[in-house]
């Protein structure tokens, strides 16, 4: 597996991919064209997607939230999105996972809260400075910070020790799916609610390899499916065989789509 360059020796995050990409595309050459079985680290992101069935299953939302935030991988959540409809209500089960999972590393999750959920965020969080671990040390920055575009959805960030995610409200699942579609690596995505239909729509609609409605750091080719993982970037080069698709060792592309079926319908 390798590793992204440290953030202190890049100018940027933008740059920080455009590097990142360049080795992983080589590895992957090297990889794919010799048959060798390696496992690559590829670049990413995982989207979380909320239904408005979520707020039946708030300790799950939350659990899956805590769960996909333990390290930084490609398959760490990233970015997540929540229907207006239900905004005030789950915020809270959102806000207290992302707590969880910095507690779990001594440290706060930092958010970035585009201008439709930025009023919603608690007003202590808003104005609160907090220790973010980067690659030169300690720095002193807000605990969340606003933005207004949508193509900042699709920007993974590559934290080192202080974890980070986006969060944006949508009117429902469908602007999630064409929000996905448009900005995000077209990895992996987890549906958080119970409506097996939409479920079905999503796993149809979406651009997306993987696509589960629990944590999102199952998607490891040695970890889902017991076989050495081969180019895991291959789906940034677009639809294979037809197929949004990740090589995992064999000659064919496959989606993989994951149903947890222990999701608590209680509080």
């Amino acid at each position: 597996m390798i590793r992204r360059p440290p953030r202190s020796t890049l100018s940027s995050s933008s740059a920080a991919s455009d590097v990142y990409k360049r080795q992983v595309d080589l590895l992957g050459c090297i990889a794919q064209g010799s048959g060798v079985p390696v496992s690559l680290h590829g670049t990413g992101g995982a989207w979380g997607i909320l239904s408005e069935t979520a707020v039946q299953i708030p300790n799950h939302v939350k659990t899956c939230i805590t769960n996909s935030l333990d390290r930084k991988v490609c398959n760490t959540l990233n970015t997540i999105l929540i229907p207006k409809a239900i905004a005030s209500t789950i915020l809270p089960s959102v806000l207290e996972g992302l707590k969880v999972a910095g507690d779990n590393l001594n440290t706060v999750v930092k958010i970035h809260a585009h201008t439709s959920i930025y009023p919603m965020m608690p007003d202590a969080m808003k104005t609160e400075d907090i220790n973010v671990i980067r690659a030169e040390g300690i720095v002193v920055e807000k605990h969340v910070e606003q933005f207004d575009n949508h193509t900042l959805l699709g920007l993974e960030w590559e934290w080192e020790g202080t974890p980070e995610v986006t969060i944006t409200l949508v009117e429902n699942v469908d602007e999630a799916i064409a929000l996905y579609n448009k900005h995000s690596p077209f990895f992996v995505t987890s549906l958080w609610g119970t409506d097996a239909q939409e479920r079905k729509l999503v796993y149809q609609s979406l651009n997306a390899p993987f696509v589960g409605d629990g944590f999102t750091r199952w998607v490891d080719g040695q970890r889902a499916l017991c076989k050495p993982e081969l180019g895991l970037s291959s789906w940034e080069q677009g639809r294979q065989l037809g197929r949004p698709g990740v090589l995992t060792g064999d000659v064919i592309t496959s989606r993989v789509l994951v149903h947890t079926t222990t999701v608590p319908i209680d509080n």
